[in-house]
């Protein structure tokens, strides 16, 4: 299916490198990304329930995990929140 979409040249460029490098079509890489992209965001909303409240993933799904500070530094025992 044709449509029409607007990317950056700089993304553009290496895309198009990727594909050159890789002997592949551009609207292969493309397609692979969508499909990549698409994954990963299901992976990450299938782990969602069993993470910590405070745990964030962002858009590219990279977890950001919250900082703990101890009340009492120096300590090496950590015990769980629930």
């Amino acid at each position: 299916m044709r449509t029409t979409v607007d990317i950056s040249e700089p993304l553009l460029r290496r895309a198009k490198s990727k594909a050159a490098l890789e002997g592949k079509k551009l609207n292969d890489i493309v397609n692979e990304a969508l499909v990549d992209m698409l994954e990963a965001a299901s992976l990450f909303d299938d782990l969602k329930p069993n993470l910590p409240s405070n745990t964030l993933i962002d858009d590219i799904g990279k977890f950001r995990i919250p900082v703990l500070r101890s009340p009492r530094p120096g300590r090496k025992s950590v015990s769980a929140m629930r």
